[in-house]
């Protein structure tokens, strides 16, 4: 789990930076739908260890970033 919450920002940031140097945004949605994981992933390690109260949030933000990217493909 650690490693994901890791890789996830760091792929999601490399097709934003390619999308935006190319000016080729064919991988936006792939990176949406990345970014949509890498908050559900947040927001359930939140609620599990009571870090904080924004697990909730967390989790509405990634199912709808997700919904978003799933409905542009």
């Amino acid at each position: 789990m650690k490693l994901t919450r890791i890789l996830l920002p760091i792929l999601v940031v490399a097709l934003s930076l390619y999308s935006i140097i190319t000016m080729d945004y064919r991988f936006s949605s792939v990176g949406q739908l990345f970014l949509g994981i890498f908050f559900l992933i947040t927001g359930y390690d939140d609620i599990n260890n009571k870090k904080t109260g924004w697990g909730g949030y967390f989790i509405g933000g990634g199912i709808l970033i997700l919904l978003m990217s799933i409905f542009s493909f």
